[in-house]
């Protein structure tokens, strides 16, 4: 396979971009091996292709549905640091984590950086908090953020 990937781009003077290397990278996520993922983000590295907000994207989804939230977070930091903006859909994927860990301390704090970056929280994002098992002030704090959107 490799021999004829290299044949192609010789040929027909072809170079991966960030969207060929991202489809890539979610087929693996796709089939739950974050290690081949990994290594798609390391040869974009190498050949010069800058990982976009979807290529982190990508990889934060694949952790979290592996429920690897040390991972799903530590790729939402190395976003952050290359500049690049969270939108809606990372936001609501890692609150939906959060949730399904019962984390919800977490879970609030990230509902509250979509917020703050003017983001609109999607229906998932809500309801995710909404189902969290707490107490009566923690939900008063959910339904309170939540109204406070509708508002």
């Amino acid at each position: 396979m490799q021999s004829i990937t290299k044949s192609y781009l010789v040929n027909y003077r072809c170079r991966p971009d960030v969207h060929t290397f991202t489809t890539l990278m979610n087929g693996y996520v796709n089939v739950s091996n974050m290690e081949k993922a990994e290594r798609v983000i390391e040869r974009m590295k190498v050949g010069g292709v800058e990982p976009n907000q979807v290529t982190y994207g990508t990889l934060i989804k694949g952790y979290a549905e592996q429920g690897d939230l040390d991972n799903m977070v530590k790729k939402y930091e190395e976003m952050l640091a290359r500049q690049l903006k969270p939108n809606q859909t990372i936001f609501t994927i890692m609150v939906q984590a959060f949730g399904r860990q019962r984390s919800f301390d977490r879970a609030i704090a990230c509902f509250k950086d979509m917020v703050a970056l003017g983001l609109t929280p999607d229906t998932r994002a809500r309801n995710t908090l909404l189902a969290l098992p707490m107490s009566s002030n923690e939900r008063e704090e959910v339904l309170g953020l939540v109204d406070s959107l509708s508002q």
